[in-house]
């Protein structure tokens, strides 16, 4: 439940900063929303967070795996 106020919070406020958008992200991957966290992997990198595109090819790599 955490989880889903911070995002809730993070969505409201931060649609085009590339922390949040990354945060986010995550948030969804640990929700195991892969769909919404791949999403905000995408705008997290056009944003230019440094490590988006490492933890993108990583939800593929963790996708592929199961």
């Amino acid at each position: 439940m955490k989880d889903k106020d911070k995002l809730k919070q993070l969505l409201e406020h931060n649609d085009n900063n590339p922390m949040a958008l990354h945060k986010i992200a995550v948030i969804y991957r640990d929700m195991k929303d892969y769909k919404k966290a791949e999403e905000y992997f995408i705008k997290a990198k056009q944003a230019g967070h440094y490590s988006a595109q490492f933890d993108l090819e990583e939800l593929y790599a963790r996708l592929s795996e199961s």
